[in-house]
């Protein structure tokens, strides 16, 4: 706290004086009392309070406040500096020195300081996904979310929210199992502030990484959070599953309508292909079932049907007896 040296020099003059025999007539000035020091955020508003000066018995006073010191850079200037609550806003980090003058009675006191201190507290970043539990399936939507950040001196962080993929742990040191996937992806601003998307590659059991910088206006906060792409691949399942006979030219059906993929929404591909025998002729390769026509060669024919959804796949084959 600055030290009230108007009203201290004011009681030491009126103890010698009384001392001495003489009527201290410096109790008639007034005393000026700027108030208490404060610690306050930056860009906070400021409310000064003079309200504890004395006027030595005046039925008034008059207040003039000055700005005399403030930190290189800042436009703070003080708002009713005639009166005793003037204010101000702390724009940028550091000390500001606020002098008090007050009159009463024709007479005016000594100054009186009171220092107000702005300082910033970084903000605290928090990453969260969309879906919760940061795991998607390869090729779905997911969003990263930083709304849950916050700001120990109560401000909104999320005025400036930046996602961006890292490919090195090294710009995540403190992110445990880091094994970021090199494969780039887009991350995009969605129109909630702080909320973005991206859309998840073809691949499967590995992880993207992300940092968050969020910022109050003046500190920035990161934090850095692992996505792992999932996925469930598909099986094939045939019908017939034991060798069969054909007639020479014959029309046999294949069947692998139990096949499938259990991830919700997943697009797959099937094929149908012969892998031995005497060629045949497969009617509809790229459905689940397909109707073969036999060659007119005695023989095994094989078939293979493979169920892919574009990161995992599963084959199954079948045999034919051409007689």
């Amino acid at each position: 706290m600055v030290r009230k040296f108007a009203r201290a020099a004011s009681l030491l003059g009126a103890l010698t004086l009384s001392a001495c025999g003489i009527e201290p007539s410096v109790q008639a000035l007034p005393v000026a009392d700027a108030g208490f020091d404060e610690i306050v955020k930056v860009n906070g508003a400021v409310t000064l309070d003079g309200s504890k000066s004395s006027g030595a018995g005046a039925r008034w006073l008059a207040f003039a406040w000055e700005l005399v010191a403030k930190p290189q850079g800042s436009t703070a200037t003080l708002a009713g500096a005639d009166t005793a609550a003037p204010s101000f806003t702390a724009d940028l980090e550091g000390t500001y020195l606020v002098e008090l003058v007050v009159a009463a009675g024709g007479g005016r006191s000594r100054p009186d300081m009171v220092a107000i201190s702005a300082r910033n507290r970084p903000p605290t970043a928090l990453a969260l996904c969309i879906p919760a539990g940061c795991s998607v399936l390869h090729g779905r939507n997911a969003q990263l979310d930083a709304r849950q950040s916050n700001d120990a001196d109560g401000g909104s962080v999320v005025v400036s929210a930046t996602w961006t993929q890292v490919l090195s742990c090294d710009e995540c040191p403190a992110l445990p199992s880091c094994n970021p996937n090199t494969t780039p992806v887009t991350v995009t601003p969605t129109t909630v502030a702080g909320v973005a998307g991206f859309a998840a590659p073809q691949l499967a059991d590995v992880s993207l990484v992300f940092r968050l910088t969020v910022s109050d206006g003046v500190d920035t906060g990161t934090t850095c959070i692992a996505v792992k792409l999932t996925n469930t691949p598909p099986q094939a399942l045939l019908s017939p599953t034991n060798p069969v006979s054909v007639t020479q030219g014959g029309l046999f059906h294949l069947s692998a309508l139990g096949s499938g993929d259990s991830d919700p929404g997943e697009v797959v591909t099937y094929a149908w292909t012969q892998t031995a025998g005497a060629p045949a002729i497969i009617t509809t390769p790229s459905a689940k079932e397909t109707d073969i026509t036999a060659p007119n060669t005695l023989g095994a024919i094989t078939f293979a049907f493979t169920i892919s959804d574009g990161v995992a796949q599963d084959t199954k084959s079948v045999s034919l007896t051409v007689n």
